[in-house]
């Protein structure tokens, strides 16, 4: 079974999404594999998120404001969805980084517009699925 570690002082509210977006992306099984989540004040170049790893270990990165204003709780959501996309990605193998050179299904990126790049892509359609998810029936992990 997965292994998730919550930071000090994270939200419930978002600790209840993560466990809720983790049922729905089938995560919840996989055996090996550790997720680590660091909850900061904000990260390089105005990010709401970011995710490393490999085929066993990925940590996640989730701001707490940008330079100029907080995250809603809801994007703050959303985040953790678009993230723990990515770690099922570096777990089965599709997304890895090599001497700073990313691998998407065995193709090299040098370098890419981040709104195409086709595991930003996969990520955002899968985060707003599970968004939409948690919107019409999450009602029992909702946000304030």
């Amino acid at each position: 079974m997965i292994e998730v570690f919550y930071p000090k002082r994270f939200p419930v509210t978002l600790v209840r999404f993560t466990e809720f977006a983790l049922d729905h992306l089938r995560m919840r099984n996989l055996k090996d594999r550790t997720i680590i989540i660091k909850y900061v004040e904000n990260i390089e170049d105005d990010l709401f998120g970011m995710a490393y790893g490999d085929k066993e270990l990925c940590e996640i990165y989730i701001a707490r404001k940008t330079i100029d204003e907080p995250i809603t709780m809801r994007d703050r959501m959303g985040t953790i969805a678009h993230e723990l996309v990515h770690a099922r990605q570096y777990f089965n193998g599709n997304l890895s980084e090599k001497n700073g050179i990313t691998i998407w299904k065995k193709q090299q990126y040098y370098e890419y517009d981040y709104t195409c790049a086709p595991w930003e892509v996969e990520a955002l359609q899968i985060e707003t699925q599970v968004m939409e998810i948690y919107d019409n029936f999450g009602s029992a992990f909702r946000y304030k």
